[in-house]
């Protein structure tokens, strides 16, 4: 056996065992695992300076406007933003490990 980069050659056999490995955590009775098969739209470092209050809320709706299902991703110290995340109907759903390793809390709306 060998490990090697996946190409875009690779691509049918990889969804084929994504497909298989979703069948068989149904049938060990994992269903929920791997269901977001969904198209989905990111939000990325959203900011503000200070002067104007509701920008994330207004980002936010911008977004829910455009597409039903959004994820986001924010450091665990980050309460601000976890807060507003909460107060815009984000729910947590666990965390991910970005490129360089380190933990970020994920968020999603879903309408």
């Amino acid at each position: 056996m060998q490990i090697r980069n996946a190409t875009r050659d690779d691509l049918v056999a990889i969804m084929d065992i994504y497909s298989t490995a979703r069948e068989i955590m149904r049938s060990t009775d994992n269903p929920t695992q791997w269901k977001d098969d969904d198209t989905y739209g990111t939000i990325h470092r959203l900011a503000g300076d200070g002067s104007a209050k509701g920008i994330a809320t207004l980002c936010n709706e911008f977004c829910k406007k455009r597409i039903n299902n959004i994820r986001l991703d924010t450091h665990q110290n980050n309460k601000a933003m976890q807060h507003l995340l909460k107060k815009n109907g984000f729910h947590e759903c666990g965390i991910i490990y970005v490129a360089d390793g380190s933990p970020r809390v994920a968020y999603q709306y879903r309408r």
